[in-house]
Parts: structure tokens; sequence; C-alpha cells
């Protein structure tokens, strides 16, 4: 866990510690936590509580569209949320659902000024550890194969903070990322939106405007001029092709 990321948890269990469990964990409809679950939840120390148990919080306690749970001590457990997260053990099916109770608002779920900073802290934070880590293998594919996170690519990080983030914001923090490992990940993602065929119904919208900037050609090109390995070369290489394919695509202009 990066520092920055370690002071944003530790903010957050300093400011929801105004949130305390009641007697029971109140769920919409017939969704109930299991009894062994639901008292567990209730009792255990908030540091102590497990990836799995919350994980029942998560299914049972967020509805199921929106997210946002009904039982008003929620935000109690947000900062164990964080935490796991920042271990890469997502207390739910997948890293998608991970942050399902903070549907559909995000940061602006919360009126107080400070609850609302620090989840707004923890989403780059979490990005700028994510996008830093060390590339461990390259597979067939010339993408980077994330076991460390239990498979979830960044793209699929992004997914996961699609529950009220500025997504965009994100993609600049990725853009102002200093050093190749950062530039390796986005070559990896970029070849993962283009394998799949038509990359202009496949790439989310802000991820294919940004990809369109200049600073992103640009931080693709300096990370060929940087990498010496033959097999990252060969992936940032690969996604400069497919970033000049989608200009071309676009009829867009890649100023170079």
């Amino acid at each position: 866990m990066t520092p920055e990321l370690h002071d944003v948890i530790e903010d957050a269990y300093r400011i929801f510690a105004t949130y305390r469990p009641g007697t029971q964990i109140t769920c919409q409809d017939d969704n109930r936590i299991p009894p062994d679950a639901e008292r567990a939840l209730l009792t255990t120390p908030l540091r102590s509580i497990s990836r799995h148990l919350l994980a029942q919080y998560t299914k049972h306690a967020c509805e199921c569209y929106w997210g946002e749970p009904e039982d008003s001590s929620w935000p109690y457990y947000l900062p164990r949320y964080f935490e796991l997260l920042a271990w890469y053990q997502w207390p739910s099916d997948s890293a998608y659902d991970a942050l399902k109770c903070l549907r559909p608002l995000g940061p602006y779920n919360f009126q107080a000024v400070d609850e609302r900073a620090v989840v707004s802290r923890f989403a780059p934070a979490f990005l700028r550890q994510f996008i830093t880590e060390p590339i461990r293998s390259i597979d067939v594919d010339l993408e980077i194969s994330y076991t460390y996170s239990e498979h979830a690519s960044p793209m699929e990080i992004r997914d996961m903070f699609d529950v009220g983030f500025d997504l965009w914001g994100l993609l600049k923090v990725w853009e102002g990322a200093d050093g190749v490992t950062p530039a390796l990940h986005l070559a990896s993602s970029i070849n993962n939106y283009f394998c799949r065929g038509n990359y202009l119904q496949s790439t989310p919208p802000e991820f294919a405007s940004w990809l369109r900037l200049p600073s992103v050609w640009s931080r693709i090109q300096r990370a060929i001029l940087e990498t010496r390995d033959p097999l990252e070369l060969a992936m940032v290489r690969k996604a400069g092709e497919h970033l000049r394919n989608l200009h071309i695509a676009l009829r867009a202009p890649l100023r170079i």
C-alpha cells in the first residue's frame, strides 16, 4: 500500500468513526443477510471484518440497482471497504461491484465536507497505486497479466469507480503519472480494448476521447523510447499502432 493511500484510509477511519452499527442491518424487501453474517458484521471489530464477510453486506444490504444501502449506519463500513480494496481484496463478486455501496453519487452521497473530501481522495490515490504496480508478466496478446489484483485491469478499476466519481479526472491522473510503468499499464489497457473487434463500440466514450489527446499519444511515444525490455517494447508499439488506427478511423489528424 502506498503512503498516500494509507493516509486516505486512516483519515477515513477517523472521519467515519462517528457512525456505529445498530442492532440489525436494514435490507431492502426480503434480501436479508444470513443471521450469522449479520451478527458477525455487527459485532466484529471493523478492521477485522474479512472480505468475505463484507461481501455479504455488499450482496444483501446494497440495493440492487442504485446500490446505496437503506441501512443508516452503512458509512461505518466504508473505511474497511477502502482498506480491503487497497490490498486488492474485493468485498464482492468482482472489482466492478466492490464500491456498489457508493452508488449513485459517489462522494456526493455525503453532506459533510470532510466525508465528501476523503471519499473523493480515495479514487485517485488508489489509481496511482494501481498503475505504478511493477509489471510481473505479459501474456501472448501483449497485455499485462494482472494476477496481483485478482485479474482486475485498470479499465475494470475505472468501471469500479463508475459510481459517481469523476472518471475524466481519473484519466487525467493517469496521464499525469510519471515513469514508464504507468505508460505500460496504459499500453496494456489500449491493447485490451482494441482486441475486442470494433473498438469504436467497445471503448467507453470518455476513454476514447481521452485516447485522442496528443498528450496520451506522447506518453506512448516516450514509453517506446524509454522501454528496453523486448516484450514490453512490443506491447507499447502495438498500443501506438492502435492509437494511430483510432485517429484514422475517426478521421482526426494525429499530432506528432
